[in-house]
């Protein structure tokens, strides 16, 4: 399970471009996105060079008045960020020095951020050992996220790891995609333009190649595969 989070976050830090930004002590920049509607572009910025540490920005898209929208706290990281369709809020993965990992909203000036999905939390997440890229629907209705849940078995693998979603308020928290072929994982989930399906990465055994699926995003039924398995 390690190697494979470990993949993941080279892959995001790979889709980024470095960059610096004026007056700060900044590693690296990566993982920018475009807002719904307000104009200004989100990334993450590194403050070390482990990439272990870095909060959210946001700045004109040609790249003036760049401003710190997040205050993750020594050694913890915000990153994985998406836009709400209106342009108003942000969500994103907040991960500690400790290990944990949680989801929270914030506006897109940096006001009210607030923790919507907590791991380990209580109910199903007592086990949660990872929530991972947000993304949410055109619609605004919901916030989709990879969740990972112990515990791991002899080969290091998690009892699931899927594609989950709660309302923007922390409620209704659901599970969208389900374990399959004795061991799977589900990640990146983006949503259709009109919010009825998922479109989302899964890695299956026995070899793990990953391959890009659509599923109904209401029910996870309705499978269609989009990719051949990679290599």
């Amino acid at each position: 399970m390690k190697e494979h989070l470990a993949a993941r976050a080279k892959w995001a830090t790979l889709v980024g471009a470095l960059a610096l930004v004026a007056g700060l002590a900044v590693v690296g920049v990566a993982g920018a996105t475009p807002s719904g509607q307000n104009g200004l572009i989100s990334y993450r910025v590194y403050f070390d060079s482990d990439h272990s540490t870095g909060a959210l920005f946001v700045a004109n898209p040609d790249g003036s008045d760049p401003m710190q929208i997040t205050d993750p706290g020594p050694g913890n990281l915000d990153t994985n960020q998406n836009w709400s369709p209106n342009g108003n809020q942000i969500v994103y993965e907040h991960d500690t020095a400790d290990g944990s990992s949680s989801i929270w909203v914030v506006d897109a000036l940096g006001a009210n951020p607030h923790q919507i999905v907590s791991c380990p939390g209580a109910g199903v997440l007592v086990n949660c050992v990872g929530v991972f890229n947000p993304s949410w629907s055109p619609d605004g209705q919901w916030i989709a996220f990879e969740l990972v849940l112990g515990p791991f078995d002899a080969n290091g693998n998690p009892a699931d790891d899927t594609i989950w979603a709660v309302h923007p308020d922390g409620r209704g928290l659901r599970q969208i995609t389900h374990r399959v072929g004795g061991t799977s994982f589900d990640q990146n989930p983006q949503w259709s333009p009109d919010s009825t399906r998922i479109v989302f990465q899964r890695n299956q055994a026995p070899h793990f190649k990953a391959r890009i699926w659509t599923a109904d995003s209401t029910t996870g039924g309705d499978l269609v595969p989009v990719s051949p398995p990679g290599d």
